[in-house]
């Protein structure tokens, strides 16, 4: 299956939104200009794991990617956009995501 069409398809529905009509065709084409860097999706995820952790829950799949966003910073990708993490979690899974 393309990957535009993947991507594509919740547009069509009642799943679809502003947000995923704009990203999709970015993350298809491989346009990360920055939108929302790594450092910001960082905080704002640090502040949900605070709120969390006072409430005495956790949250080990927003720690992780805080992590994994902090991998992006300390690499100096910071400057584009923090779903630069596609590109990241398909090198970790052997994969390589080519535009289109």
């Amino acid at each position: 299956m393309r990957r535009s069409a993947f991507l594509g398809f919740p547009d069509g529905n009642a799943l679809g939104s502003a947000y995923t009509r704009v990203k999709a065709k970015q993350w298809v084409s491989h346009d990360f200009a920055a939108t929302f860097t790594p450092d910001l999706m960082r905080t704002a995820i640090d502040m949900g794991i605070a709120l969390a952790h006072q409430l005495g829950a956790s949250m080990p799949l927003a720690t992780a990617t805080s992590e994994f966003l902090q991998s992006l910073i300390d690499s100096g990708e910071n400057q584009l956009d923090f779903s630069t993490l596609l590109l990241r979690q398909a090198g970790a899974s052997s994969r390589t995501l080519k535009p289109g």
